[in-house]
């Protein structure tokens, strides 16, 4: 395998899922999910069931990764969306 390759499939997991972590530190540290659209995680969520569907078919270990924990990321921003969303009214 190509060592660009092969950089490339571990570095871009780490940098997608890292995107995700600090909307879900400053949830959990200001209990507010104001300017947070429900509709934008959900819709994120259908892609990456998408991706993993793909991912194990092609069984591409780099996009099942990527896109298990970005899903787990999605639904615990769903929980704390429902959990903080009248404390933000």
């Amino acid at each position: 395998m190509n060592i660009i390759i092969f950089i490339a499939a571990i570095l871009a997991p780490i940098f997608t899922v890292s995107t995700s972590i600090p909307q879900i530190i400053k949830t959990i540290e200001l209990k507010d999910v104001t300017g947070i659209s429900p509709h934008s995680i959900y819709v994120n969520m259908m892609g990456n069931i998408c991706w993993l569907i793909y991912g194990i078919f092609w069984f591409d270990l780099s996009i099942i990764f990527t896109d298990f924990i970005l899903l787990v990321f999605n639904i615990i921003r769903v929980y704390q969306y429902n959990k903080y969303k009248n404390k933000s009214k």
